[in-house]
């Protein structure tokens, strides 16, 4: 019974769309206190998963959103090591804003990688989590153990590599790494 429970749950899930993925929208709050802003900043919350970067882009085109220009708020508990690289460097290369504050919540794990490469950075003390990132299952689920090792071993190596790029201290990373996800 318990057998064919898991496989009903597994054969339902199967390209069902993930219901946590980040949600982007323009807001006029400010993430500090609520107050209102003078123009719209994006808003990226929720978790980081696989096509994060992608959507992103096409909300970014749909919007007429110029997102070298906007201010953008972070409010993720982290998710997808590679897909926050993307979007990390993504807006680093654009010279992006980021602020984290209490009127939307913390950013932690992978979303301290797109924190980290914001070329102007704001938050509350205590909102900005770090701890080793993970590969989401969506990207590890259809390979072997072996295959598996790799990609994460790569990714986490990619994750240190561009940390120090960012000129993160070297007692951060340690720390980021040393924490479990």
């Amino acid at each position: 019974l318990l057998a064919a429970v898991a496989l009903l749950i597994a054969t339902v899930s199967v390209g069902v769309p993930n219901a946590y993925t980040m949600d982007f929208s323009q807001n006029y709050a400010n993430a500090f206190d609520g107050g209102s802003e003078p123009g719209p900043e994006l808003l990226m919350r929720g978790e980081i998963v696989p096509g994060e970067y992608d959507r992103l882009i096409m909300y970014a085109k749909q919007n007429g959103l110029g997102l070298a220009t906007t201010q953008v708020t972070l409010s993720s508990p982290g998710g997808d090591v590679t897909e926050a690289l993307r979007i990390g460097k993504f807006l680093k290369s654009i010279f992006v804003s980021v602020s984290v504050g209490p009127t939307f919540g913390q950013c932690a794990s992978a979303c301290f990688i797109i924190f980290a490469s914001a070329v102007d950075r704001q938050s509350t003390p205590g909102l900005v989590g770090i701890h080793r990132p993970y590969l989401s299952p969506e990207r590890m689920r259809s390979l072997s153990p072996g295959q598996a090792e790799v990609l994460e071993t790569k990714a986490m190596l990619d994750a240190e590599e561009y940390l120090h790029q960012l000129r993160v201290p070297n007692n951060l990373v340690e720390i980021m790494f040393e924490h479990a996800s």
